[in-house]
């Protein structure tokens, strides 16, 4: 089993919303601050992020999250959260993508720390080199194990959630773009 890439993405922008919608409380910030930095806190500070800097479907093995959970297996090096993470090197999907990239808008509009906004410059970038088409369209890979329908690309059934991926990816790209606007980095 692993970690979901998409369940700490969802959980950081839950987060940072709810903390913005409720007067910036410095609990939910604390929250938001937490998710971020354990995305990026093992393999080498790249986190659930691959080398070509697309988001990857999960970390390994689930029990990773904590210092305390990988204590409870009697694994050495436990001290920190992350100590005993890998990333599963699954690519995501453009979803997993939209999602902490416009997690990292959010903390840079309630940190104003340009760390949050040049990471999510890094993965719009990261998105339209690995997840696009040569048109420039967004495109998900098909994986699964059962034989798709003939609208389906690829061999595999990604369930009736695949067709909403890039909706949702360009959900978070219009938020994101939004913030590159009002920092005066997109005219």
């Amino acid at each position: 089993s692993a970690v979901s890439a998409v369940a700490e993405s969802l959980a950081a922008t839950c987060s940072i919303s709810t903390m913005v919608m409720v007067s910036l409380n410095f609990m939910f910030q604390g929250s938001a601050l937490a998710i971020w930095d354990w995305m990026y806190e093992f393999d080498d500070g790249r986190g659930l992020v691959a080398p070509n800097g697309v988001v990857s479907t999960s970390a390994v093995p689930e029990v990773c999250c904590s210092a305390v959970s990988a204590a409870m297996l009697n694994e050495t090096n436990a001290t920190a959260p992350g100590a005993q993470c890998a990333n599963s090197r699954v690519p995501g999907m453009s979803y997993n993508q939209g999602l902490l990239m416009s997690s990292g808008a959010l903390l840079y509009n309630i940190t104003h720390d340009s760390l949050y906004l040049n990471k999510s410059l890094e993965l719009l970038d990261a998105a339209l080199d690995n997840l696009t088409d040569g048109n420039g369209a967004v495109v998900d890979a098909q994986r699964g194990s059962r034989i798709s329908a003939s609208y389906c690309q690829g061999y595999s059934d990604p369930g009736a959630d695949f067709f909403s991926f890039k909706g949702i990816f360009a959900m978070h790209l219009g938020y994101f773009g939004q913030v590159l606007k009002e920092t005066g980095m997109l005219t």
